[in-house]
C-alpha cells in the first residue's frame, strides 16, 4: 500500500508541475494581447545602414499596417527572420 501511495503522490506532484507551466501557444497569445492596441512610432527621418557603416536611402511606405520584426544579435538571425515563411504569408 505504501508503494501505491508514493506513486500516487509522485504522479500528482508531476501533474501539478506540468500543468502550471505556460505553453508556448499561451505565451504567444499573452504577448499579442499585451501589445494589442499599442502604437509604435517610427522616426520621421530614419537612417538605414548596411554592413554597419554604409547608409542606405530608403523611405518607409505609407500603409495602414506594418510588420515589425525585432531580431537581436544572439543566435542565428536568418533562422529568426524566417524569410521564406514571410513570402508564403
Amino acid at each position: 500500500m505504501k508503494i501505491y501511495s508514493k506513486w500516487l503522490l509522485l504522479s500528482a506532484f508531476l501533474a501539478v508541475c506540468v500543468s502550471c507551466r505556460e505553453s508556448r501557444h499561451n505565451q504567444m497569445e499573452r504577448l499579442v494581447q499585451e501589445w494589442n492596441g499599442k502604437e509604435i512610432r517610427f522616426p520621421s527621418h530614419p537612417v538605414f545602414t548596411r554592413f554597419v557603416t554604409d547608409t542606405v536611402p530608403y523611405r518607409i511606405p505609407k500603409t495602414d499596417y506594418k510588420v515589425v520584426v525585432f531580431v537581436d544579435s544572439v543566435g542565428c538571425i536568418s533562422c529568426k527572420l524566417q524569410l521564406p515563411k514571410w513570402k508564403e504569408f
